[in-house]
């Protein structure tokens, strides 16, 4: 039986520093998690090769990404919420 599949947006701003501990919980309630970021969590927040030691994956899009059972933005910044659908192309992996 495959694990369920958690894409984890991450956005820029300060609380992303700690989103370890949002892979941590998910890993142990038996989650596959996928990170995608926004290009201000890449530059300001987020070390790319320690999420890729966490969750296992290399960055999305090598290899293609699972279909999602859950999503979650994390965290979800005033701008990233206000600009619904149109802001999904934004993101980078």
């Amino acid at each position: 039986m495959h694990k369920p599949v958690l894409y984890l947006m991450i956005c820029g701003a300060g609380p992303a520093d700690h989103i370890d501990r949002v892979i941590k919980l998910a890993h142990v309630d038996g989650w596959d998690v996928w990170c995608l970021a926004t290009p201000a969590a890449v530059e300001h927040f987020l070390d790319l090769g320690a999420l890729e030691a966490r969750t296992g994956h290399q960055r999305a899009g090598r290899p293609a990404l699972p279909k999602a059972t859950a999503v979650i933005v994390a965290p979800a910044t005033y701008n990233r919420s206000t600009s619904g659908r149109q802001a999904l192309p934004t993101l980078t992996s």
